[in-house]
């Protein structure tokens, strides 16, 4: 029997990034304000607790892999590119430090999600992003049937990287 679980726009974003090249798009995202306070300068002192961003224009590529059999553990790594549309807070981006500082906030709150995205699916025995046939590709003579998958898979672990890059600010000098 099937079961039918909805996902929300973010876990949906995800599952497209991992699975595949994006070419375009957009997404939403809030950024932890303490952490961004301590790197960017231009960061007026706010009293919200997150800043949402909107990163556009979104391209992506994705390598996955498997790092080790026991315990069962696969690397995906995921470079983004993007043009940073609009923040909810004021912010300068005339040193590249705070755009680092965003790149690296970007890339902790997308792995972190991902993270969470992959536990939901080895604990539902869903393998949309197709980590059996990475299996059966890399493993020699696997003999990996639909019955052996369904026992492995639960028990993978993930290592995510998620490196993204801002191309543009959307600022006009």
């Amino acid at each position: 029997m099937k079961r039918k679980q909805s996902n929300n726009p973010m876990e949906t974003f995800i599952l497209k990034l991992i699975r595949n090249r994006y070419k375009s798009g957009s997404i939403e995202l809030s950024l932890e304000t303490d952490r961004l306070k301590e790197q960017i300068p231009g960061l007026r002192p706010v009293n919200v607790k997150y800043v949402r961003i909107v990163i556009d224009n979104i391209n992506s590529s994705v390598s996955r892999k498997l790092v080790s059999r026991n315990p069962l553990t696969f690397a995906v790594e995921v470079r983004l590119k993007g043009l940073l549309l609009e923040t909810s807070e004021q912010m300068s981006f005339g040193r590249p430090e705070s755009v680092h500082a965003i790149e690296a906030e970007i890339n902790r709150v997308l792995e972190n999600q991902a993270h969470k995205l992959l536990q939901k699916l080895t604990r539902m025995n869903s393998d949309p992003i197709g980590f059996g046939e990475i299996y059966r590709k890399e493993v020699y003579r696997s003999h990996l049937t639909r019955e052996t998958w369904r026992e492995l898979y639960p028990e993978s672990k993930f290592k995510v990287s998620i490196k993204s890059k801002i191309v543009r600010t959307g600022e006009v000098d």
